[in-house]
């Protein structure tokens, strides 16, 4: 910035002793005044961004999208209010020159919810600067910027009808807070047991609709201004405006506290024969803007100080809860949490190895999986296995089947006005030849063939969508879900063998399905997918028998041995099974 600017920020530090923070601001808001308010917002989007430097938190591995962050978040900070953008530059005038830049960068995300929830997905990437991931790792549950006073205040109001009945008493701190909501314990006497109990309040951040409108606006401008610019960027077929309203929709969920209760219930219900994945119970008294539930006295997951085995119980339980309960089930449609960052999950430790377990918290984000996604997905993973590009292109071209309906009104005028192309249609010689140029740059890349099986199913869906393949809303949610997993699991036990699980637990699955399928393997027409757990057919078993058997003959001490060795009881159970 000038040296203006320079002089203002050291004469602000001089007498910031004396001044209240909104004296601060109205004295930044004269400077821009002064200065020019267009001139001011250049000025003040550049230093931000120098100082707190968002775009070097992302991993050299993924180096070629800085250029879009940080244009991004320049385009973000041009659009803000006067006042929003005083504030941004109040708080980092305010700041000691010792301040490092991460800390700086979780002042100035703590302010942007759209970048504090960035922050909260990036925190768990292996591959960020272990110096950035502790930071960022503090937006996951932070207990700054609220003004207690104010939330306490908003509750009462909330909760006036239902004080003296259930005899609450709510507590004097915040518990926690993320990028929109706040938590606050209290304490409740439920009149039908007599019995008192604890139980947390959410409630949306002072100020936070007010923040969100004004983002929410501004990420449409973005996704046109991306697509008009689309040319300086990697990403040349990405779908931004489509993605855009994906994203657009997932920040709206997030300050909807009636579809978070909703999704409580849901959860509660899914995982209510789970013994090892606890949900919280929402109370009676929640409202349009507050959700009550029973307080979960755990601790963050990553944060368990347990024995090496335990935490692998820990590791097990989470991928079953969050990836292998929604993919292998009887039900038409199943649940699952969209946003597991370790913040959102809290762990138990019982008398016994077998009694460790989990918590899921914040059900703001999640999403359903219908029968034909998951035989779908299953479809891709078979042929990964079998390295068989026609399956896998196959199963992206029926998983990336979307149905017209963009994600709100405001979407579709901008497309409509912009004349901009609709998304990839998978319909067409043209897109099915597209779709398997972009598959094979996928398996031919350095990422993909070092990762493990589960890894390569969802990294396809991953790269297909930056590459401007458009999928359902909820299989990106999905996808998403994944990758914050992975990192989180990671943090609580790196030796955890993903695809070694995986295996276990199909072959679990798949000796409590024998009677079925035997029944089906004597009467063909009746073996189809949607009817297992795993919604795989017989006929499809088979031929991943087949190859995997063909394929040990010829590596020797390949695929069928290492599989062997990782399950040999459902491997004695399976290969019989199929003549061999």
């Amino acid at each position: 910035m000038t040296a203006d600017f320079e002089k203002q920020k050291n004469a602000l530090k001089q007498i910031a002793a004396s001044l209240t923070s909104d004296e601060t601001k109205s004295l930044i808001l004269s400077f821009a005044e002064k200065t020019g308010i267009e001139t001011f917002r250049e000025q003040a989007a550049d230093e931000l961004i120098r100082i707190t430097g968002p775009a070097e938190v992302i991993p050299d591995a993924y180096a070629e999208f800085r250029q879009i962050v940080s244009d991004g978040i320049r385009f973000l900070l041009s659009g803000l209010s006067l006042s929003r953008l005083a504030e941004l530059v109040r708080d980092q005038m305010l700041l000691k020159d010792s301040v490092t830049a991460e800390e700086r960068l979780i002042v100035f995300a703590r302010r942007i919810p759209s970048l504090h929830k960035l922050g909260q997905i990036i925190a768990r990437n292996r591959n960020v600067a272990p110096c950035f991931r502790k930071w960022l790792i503090c937006l996951e549950n932070d207990t700054q910027g609220s003004d207690i006073a104010i939330v306490r205040d908003k509750i009462a109001v909330e909760i006036s009808d239902a004080v003296n009945t259930f005899s609450i008493k709510i507590a004097d701190k915040i518990l926690a807070e993320a990028s929109v909501g706040t938590v606050i314990e209290f304490t409740w006497l439920n009149p039908d047991t007599g019995n008192s109990a604890s139980g947390v309040f959410k409630i949306l951040r002072p100020g936070i609709k007010e923040y969100m409108a004004e983002e929410l606006n501004l990420l449409d401008e973005l996704a046109v201004f991306f697509d008009t610019h689309r040319h300086r960027y990697s990403l040349k077929d990405f779908t931004f405006i489509e993605t855009f309203g994906d994203i657009r929709d997932a920040l709206v969920r997030e300050t909807d506290l009636s579809g978070e209760q909703a999704n409580l219930r849901k959860a509660f219900h899914f995982y209510g024969n789970d013994p090892q994945t606890r949900i919280p119970r929402e109370l009676p008294f929640s409202t349009e803007n507050l959700t009550a539930m029973e307080f979960m006295d755990g601790c963050k997951i990553t944060d368990a100080l347990l024995p090496h085995a335990e935490k692998r119980i820990l590791a097990q339980n989470l991928f079953r809860a969050v990836v292998s309960s929604p993919l292998f089930s009887y039900e038409e449609r199943t649940f699952f949490h969209g946003d597991p960052h370790a913040g959102n999950i809290y762990a138990y430790e019982g008398e016994n190895e077998e009694s460790v377990s989990i918590a899921l918290l914040d059900w703001s984000q999640a999403g359903h999986l219908s029968k034909i996604q998951r035989i779908n997905m299953l479809r891709l993973a078979k042929g990964v296995i079998m390295e068989n590009e026609s399956l896998i292109c196959e199963a992206i071209a029926k998983l990336s089947e979307f149905h017209a309906g963009d994600t709100s009104g405001k979407i579709r005028n901008i497309v409509s006005k912009a004349g901009f192309k609709p998304a990839l249609h998978t319909d067409s010689a043209e897109s099915s030849g597209k779709i398997r140029d972009i598959v094979r740059n996928i398996v031919s890349g350095k990422e993909y063939k070092n990762s493990g099986l589960v890894r390569k199913t969802f990294l396809i869906i991953d790269q297909s969508t930056v590459r401007g393949i458009r999928f359902p809303g909820d299989l990106l949610l999905f996808r998403k879900a994944f990758f914050t997993l992975e990192g989180v699991i990671y943090d609580i036990d790196p030796t955890f063998d993903m695809e070694e699980y995986v295996i276990w637990l199909l072959g679990k699955l798949f000796i409590e399905e024998l009677p079925k399928r035997w029944f089906c393997l004597m009467f063909p027409h009746t073996d189809h997918a949607d009817q297992y757990k795993i919604p795989l057919s017989n006929a499809d078993i088979r031929k991943l028998a087949d190859y995997l058997f063909i394929k040990g003959l010829k590596k020797g001490s390949d695929i069928l041995p290492l599989l062997m060795e990782k399950n040999a009881e459902w491997l004695r159970f399976c290969l019989p099974y199929y003549g061999f």
